[in-house]
């Protein structure tokens, strides 16, 4: 159960990182450099698919990490509209 959890945070750190690496990006100023980004969020998401291969078939792991990808690069978008949408409406 424990591994579980530190795979989906590896994840979600690599969808973070693949973000941050975009140029239409909302969190900071300027996007980070891609190459760091990249390779960083590719080596979180091979790390959280192999803590998962650890626990569950091979092709059943890769598709549960594909998927948690999959969610939380669609999140990160909408959840900084919201934000933006939450600090407009304040000041």
């Amino acid at each position: 159960m424990i591994l579980e959890g530190v795979a989906v945070t590896a994840l979600c750190a690599a969808a973070a990182c693949l973000y941050a690496a975009t140029p239409r990006q909302q969190w900071l100023k300027r996007a980070l450099p891609a190459r760091w980004s990249l390779a960083g969020g590719g080596m979180l998401s091979a790390l959280g698919t192999a803590i998962w291969a650890g626990a569950l078939a091979p092709v059943a792991a890769l598709f549960a990490a594909m998927v948690v990808l999959m969610c939380a690069l669609t999140l990160l978008p909408a959840l900084t509209a919201l934000r933006l949408d939450a600090r407009k409406d304040k000041g």
